[in-house]
């Protein structure tokens, strides 16, 4: 796994710098922060040391794993591939995740009109997520408001992306896609154009 192999090489360069890499159950909460500071500052010299090295299935590979935050390494990541004019490993970074919320979403909303067949748009827009968020309790269209939003929110992020690059007939279809999202009308079929690989 990409994240074992960063990992290792976070820790090489921890203990080359004579810095804190292990923790135990004595710690006090400053030793503890400090470590954590430690292995953050490692995790940004390794994740530019790999980029210099392109190692770019590899950096993708731990963003898709979810070990950190998407702040300190999907966007990062992300804008380095903008700036870099890299469209293949963007497409490859966000395409993903855009893919299963939609998957989750399509899912969803299958068992929402199985047991509601006459739900509105409306009706899932009008959904309290925060309020759903914290009721344990399931609903079918409250659950498919939580996934279409997830699938709003990651593609019009990729929209924002796309549109600093060059590939217009790209960007018009991931937008069909997103308008497809928002009317509840997307289908399985619609993400055909989403399996953008990199090569070994």
């Amino acid at each position: 796994m990409s994240y074992t192999k960063m990992n290792v090489e976070i820790e090489t360069w921890l203990k080359s710098n004579n810095l804190p890499y292990k923790g135990n159950s004595k710690d006090s909460p400053k030793e503890t922060q400090k470590r954590l500071k430690a292995y953050q500052e490692g995790r940004d010299v390794i994740f530019k040391k790999w980029l210099s090295e392109k190692k770019y299935k590899e950096l993708i590979s731990v963003a898709h794993q979810g070990w950190f935050s998407e702040s300190e390494f999907f966007i990062p990541l992300a804008k380095y591939f903008i700036a870099e004019n890299e469209l293949l490993p963007l497409k490859f970074l966000c395409e993903r995740g855009i893919r299963f919320a939609i998957e989750d979403t399509i899912s969803a909303l299958k068992h929402m009109y199985d047991e509601y067949p006459k739900t509105t748009i409306a009706q899932i827009n009008s959904i309290d997520l925060e309020k759903y968020a914290s009721n344990k309790e399931y609903n079918s269209v409250a659950n498919s408001s939580k996934w279409r939003k997830l699938a709003l929110d990651r593609i019009n992020r990729y929209i924002v992306f796309l549109e600093q690059l060059t590939d217009d007939e790209y960007l018009e279809y991931i937008r069909a896609v997103r308008d497809k999202i928002s009317s509840i009308e997307v289908k399985k079929k619609d993400l055909s154009r989403m399996k953008n690989k990199l090569a070994k």
